[in-house]
């Protein structure tokens, strides 16, 4: 418990019991720890007594052990249910963030839920360079998890080493904003457990940012909205600020216009990607206005609304799909073998490469996923976020 206090742990490899000779009962894991900053607020000469009473007897629930400390029952059960901790934790099964409510200010987790877009409408091309955007953006269930630490230094890390934890990553952009914007002192230790691919449409990157945003103003209490936090994100990138958002919405603009809507989310989706991404950039630089897709959003939103997936099928496209299938040809092959092989709606999601396919029906969707699995591509069965 005091460990977790003075440092941060971040799980660095696991190595299976199987390598061990004799075989030990139990899988072993490589730890690394970090020194962290502690905040001022906390009086270590109270803290330090208080953790040691509590977790004085394994046996005994935190409640008991803590009451004799208080030499109060009713008042420590008071103070524990205030600080959100069941008071019927024992010792072994309690943790550092659940013994007080202060804790939480040193360690963030936050969720980085990838999207897809059902439509997407490139409308023209700006004086400014960028492109002016129409779509429709859903929130999914797959999704990067973000540890954010107070530490004594900044620091990047990331499950996958081929990420580039350096300037040109979204997570430190990000950090850095915060950083100039907030006037912040303090350094942090960002891990990331990389889930969404890259180079696939499903704003991985973007979502990653979103969420280091999201997770500092959280960890340091800061006094801004969402909404607010959302404008600031589109200085990182064009889907930021959907991503601090996370919900179903009719988008434009660049990204930064979002309007929420409500609809049903009855329905699975299967992800599937080729290895080979899409760099967004190519894939508006070879966009011919004249030859792509222009979807009408209002007619989707009002197909989503319905729950009508065979009319969805009929009124979703997608400008950039013209381009993406030039790159590359592997993207249109998928997406017609989901459409033969019975799904309701299928499209290409983004710049690409990533095609999801819309069904109710669960035994098509494990039959796909099987299917493609049997391939070198990212497949995955996920969800609409709600």
């Amino acid at each position: 418990m005091i460990t977790q206090y003075l440092c941060g742990v971040t799980p660095m490899r696991k190595w299976p019991k199987n390598c061990f000779l004799p075989k030990p009962n139990v899988d072993s894991s490589v730890l690394q720890f970090r020194f962290r900053y502690t905040p001022q607020n906390i009086e270590e000469e109270s803290f330090f007594p208080l953790v040691k009473a509590c977790f004085r007897q394994r046996r005994k629930t935190i409640l008991n052990n803590y009451g004799e400390y208080c030499q109060d029952k009713q008042q420590a059960r008071a103070e524990l249910e205030k600080s959100g901790i069941d008071c019927t934790r024992r010792e072994k099964a309690s943790h550092l963030r659940n013994l007080s409510t202060y804790m939480r200010y040193i360690e963030m987790k936050v969720k980085a839920h990838a999207k897809i877009n059902i439509c997407l409408n490139v409308v023209c091309r700006r004086d400014d360079g960028y492109h002016e955007l129409e779509m429709i953006m859903v929130p999914l269930m797959l999704h990067d998890e973000l540890t954010i630490t107070l530490s004594s230094e900044d620091c990047y890390t990331c499950s996958d080493a081929q990420l580039r934890m350096d300037e040109t990553n979204t997570i430190i952009q990000a950090v850095e904003l915060m950083r100039r914007t907030f006037s912040l002192s303090e350094c942090f230790h960002v891990h990331v457990e990389k889930h969404i691919p890259a180079q696939a449409g499903l704003a991985g990157g973007s979502a990653d940012a979103a969420a280091v945003m999201r997770g500092i103003r959280d960890l340091l209490k800061l006094d801004i909205s969402l909404e607010e936090l959302a404008q600031l994100g589109k200085q990182v990138g064009a889907d930021v600020p959907f991503c601090i958002m996370e919900t179903c919405a009719l988008v434009k603009g660049i990204g930064e216009r979002i309007t929420p809507f409500a609809m049903p989310c009855d329905f699975h989706i299967l992800l599937v990607k080729p290895a080979m991404g899409v760099p967004t950039g190519k894939a508006f630089s070879m966009l011919d206005f004249e030859k792509c897709d222009h979807p009408d959003c209002n007619e989707v939103i009002h197909a989503l609304q319905q729950g009508d997936l065979a009319q969805l099928s009929s009124v979703i496209s997608n400008s950039l799909e013209y381009s993406a299938f030039q790159l590359v040809p592997e993207i249109a092959d998928i997406n017609q073998q989901l459409q033969r092989i019975g799904f309701e709606a299928v499209l290409m999601s983004g710049s690409g490469s990533t095609v999801f396919a819309i069904t109710r029906k669960k035994e098509l969707l494990r039959q796909a996923e099987k299917r493609f699995h049997n391939k070198t591509y990212f497949v995955c069965c996920t969800a609409i976020k709600q």
